[in-house]
């Protein structure tokens, strides 16, 4: 058995639209299609007859997001925090954290912290001299910048 690569990164979003509109204002990214799923196929891989999703791919360079805003069932609000078992984020690598940084806080995000770039005091010499920077998005969803070293 062979995994070849990720096909996609998928996150469930409370408002398909919102979400949409976030994140192609940070990223850029193209939105490839908006769907509706419902019926026989989705109700037997999700276990309930009436399963219905309407979701987006935004291709990101070779990076595709999956954006699925579960119409039923619906779930409940995020509260997942980063040290949580099962809680994820997405990581965006960009060339001048600095910039990006000012960028998006000029826009209103707001990062847990300013980037911290890796030295010998955080005992993580594979990582050292790279940067990166903690915010969410409308949903609670972890995102980081990451810039590697250089």
């Amino acid at each position: 058995m062979q995994l070849n690569h990720v096909n996609h990164v998928g996150a469930s979003v409370r408002n398909l639209d919102r979400s949409i509109e976030f994140y192609r204002d940070l990223t850029g990214g193209e939105l490839e299609f908006v769907n509706n799923m419902y019926g026989p196929g989705l109700a037997r891989v999700m276990g309930d007859e009436g399963a219905r999703v309407r979701f987006c791919l935004i291709k990101l360079g070779n990076t595709v997001l999956e954006l699925i805003e579960w119409q039923q069932p619906q779930g409940a609000d995020n509260t997942r925090a980063g040290a949580d078992v099962g809680s994820i984020h997405i990581a965006f690598e960009v060339s001048d954290i600095h910039a990006v940084y000012e960028q998006l806080t000029a826009k209103g995000i707001q990062f847990l912290a300013p980037p911290h770039t890796f030295t010998d005091e955080d005992n993580s010499p594979g990582l050292k001299g790279a940067t990166f920077a903690y915010f969410t998005d409308p949903d609670g969803i972890g995102l980081e910048l990451f810039q590697p070293a250089t």
